[in-house]
């Protein structure tokens, strides 16, 4: 069955087009002035089907918005989405696969972000724990990684190591149900995990289930190959409140 994100991807290849699903603005970010060449941002694309080099990288000057383009870096199949560490020095992408190494996961990359020049350095790749990742988030401290796998309908959490490059899954929960509209909504189809601004709590919004996910950050330390990490302690669901709409 064709899903609303596998329409959007036919869509952008059929006309070649870059799709962006990420920029991070690290001038504006740090809040500081634009420095003289401009705001560097960085463009998660889809590389599957279309001519995309992977993860582009774009001044932007803030007066006139006029882009430039300054580079690019390979970045592995579909790096669509993008989060940045919060100390600025590292870059994450997921990879939207449905089949990585074998394995029916996709895959997250980590990227050192070299300080005058922004450029990128790819330092390693992870298994996401499902098909199909499409969202990364970074949790307040910086030192866990969260991903949600659409295809996959599961999120995972992955330790985040002292040089920024990912650790192993530390957990992946799998979700369960199915919502209203069969068409999308047939199966779980994870779609955003994000903490919440005390850093206690991470909430994933999953479109097939038609469920907020709620989980509670464990930030008690454990020995995680060697670093400590979060774990995804237990959950609950909340289901959107709906009214009836009465326009028609």
């Amino acid at each position: 069955m064709t899903g609303p994100r596998d329409s959007f991807r036919d869509f952008l290849a059929r006309r070649d087009f870059l799709a962006v699903s990420a920029i991070s603005l690290i001038g504006l970010a740090r809040g500081s002035e634009s420095p003289p060449d401009g705001d560097l941002l960085y463009v998660g694309t889809y590389t599957e089907r279309t001519h995309s080099e992977g993860i582009y990288l774009i001044r932007m000057d803030r007066r006139s918005g006029q882009l430039r383009r300054v580079g690019s870096v390979s970045a592995g199949a579909n790096p669509s989405f993008l989060a940045l560490h919060p100390n600025g020095r590292t870059l994450y992408a997921v990879n939207e696969l449905e089949q990585y190494q074998g394995r029916p996961t996709g895959a997250v990359s980590a990227f050192a972000i070299e300080r005058d020049t922004g450029s990128l350095t790819g330092l390693n790749e992870q298994p996401s724990g499902g098909g199909a990742p499409c969202y990364v988030s970074v949790d307040r401290s910086g030192r866990a990684l969260l991903v949600a796998n659409y295809a996959g309908g599961s999120v995972a959490l992955l330790p985040i190591q002292a040089n920024g490059a990912l650790a192993p899954a530390a957990d992946v929960d799998q979700h369960a149900g199915k919502g209203p509209t069969p068409e999308r909504q047939e199966a779980p189809h994870a779609h955003c995990i994000l903490p919440d601004p005390t850093n206690r709590f991470a909430l994933a919004a999953d479109l097939g289930a038609d469920r907020v996910f709620v989980y509670h950050l464990d930030q008690r330390a454990r020995l995680y190959g060697g670093h400590a990490a979060f774990r995804l302690g237990a959950r609950r669901a909340y289901r959107p409140r709906r009214t009836l709409d009465r326009t028609r």
